[in-house]
Formats: C-alpha cells, structure tokens, sequence
C-alpha cells in the first residue's frame, strides 16, 4: 500500500469529523459562500468511499479505513436527524446558488473576463457534484442535473479552446446522479440565445 495514499485518506477523513464539528458549532451563521458552510461535510465526504475502495494491497487498512468512514457518517447523520428538514432545505439551497454562480462564471469566462484555470473555485463543481449525490434521493434534481450538464458541456469546449487541445468528454466529471449523457441538436452559447438557462 501506498503510505502517500493511505496519509491521504487520513487526511480526508480527518477533514470530514472536523466538517461536521464546525457545521454544528456555526450553524445559525451557514452561507452558501461564507466562512461555514451547510455543505462542507457533503463536499468533505464525497469521494472518500472511492478512495478507499482504490486501496491495493492495504494489509487490513481498508477495513479501518471503512470504520472510520462509518463512525464519523454516524455522526453526520445524527446532526442531519436532529437539524430535519430545515438543513436539508440549506444543502439544496446552496445546491441551486452554487449553479446559478457556475452559469454566471461560465458567461464572464465567456467574456473573457476571468480565466478558467485561475478562477477556478468560483465554478463550484466539486461541491455541486457532492450535493447533487446527496439531495437526488429526496428532491427533484432532474431540471439542475440537465442544466449542469449544459453547463458543462460549455466548460469543455472553453477548456478546448484555451488550452488549443481535444479533451475527452470524460475528462468532465460526470454527476452521479446523470445515467446517460443529455444530447442536442446544436452546443450551447453560455450567454447568447441558446443558454441552457432557457432550455428547461
């Protein structure tokens, strides 16, 4: 096993328990863009199953590992039980600020006014993709999965265009919660009539 991998994980999980604490003892002061986020112990446990699951050769480390991961989701759903559905109503909250700030992001990159390499935490994708795992069981997510997938289908070909390259499609995450890939008859311009805003 890998000991880079395995500090890695460790990492992460510790990150995950300090989420949830800090989500808890902030609560009255959450902000979709603030210091404290609803979010963060969604976008702080997302992906950890996978690195995990990537373990080789962990001599007994992966079951640790898989413990602990269900010791600190217990308490994550401890906190979500005792907060209802107001913290839910938060994390989807912040779901639909996070896109709507990754299709406004997208149009000032269109306009060149920032870049996508160096401003990219203002497209938010990383939390998006958490949330839409978390929340697609419990609300009807279908309208914002279509529209992410618009929106980043338009971050692929602004990638290709900067970088002068062909990227696979693949190299977008998927999220998790899309089956099959959106088809159209013609790309979208970000900003121009053919916003995938208007689109659904």
């Amino acid at each position: 096993m890998d000991n880079d991998q395995a500090n890695y994980i460790r990492h992460r999980l510790q990150r995950y328990e300090e989420s949830i604490r800090e989500t808890q003892d902030h609560f009255d002061h959450l902000e979709s863009f603030g210091s404290y986020r609803a979010c963060a112990p969604c976008y702080e446990k997302f992906g950890i199953p996978h690195l995990i699951e990537a373990l080789k050769n962990s001599n007994g480390m992966e079951e640790t590992f898989w413990q602990e991961y269900d010791r600190i989701s217990g308490k994550l759903a401890a906190f979500t039980t005792s907060k209802g559905q107001i913290y839910r109503d938060m994390l989807y909250a912040d779901l639909k600020n996070y896109v709507a700030a990754y299709h406004s992001a997208l149009c000032y990159a269109d306009l060149n006014m920032i870049t996508l390499e160096s401003d990219h935490d203002l497209f938010n994708r990383e939390a998006i993709r958490a949330l839409i795992a978390e929340l697609h069981g419990d609300y009807d997510t279908r309208d914002i999965e279509i529209l992410v997938t618009a929106l980043d289908e338009s971050f692929l070909r602004m990638k290709e265009t900067t970088e002068g390259t062909c990227l696979k499609k693949s190299q977008v995450p998927a999220h998790p919660s899309i089956m099959a890939p959106i088809t159209r008859k013609k790309p979208f311009s970000v900003c121009g009539e053919n916003d995938p805003k208007r689109q659904i």
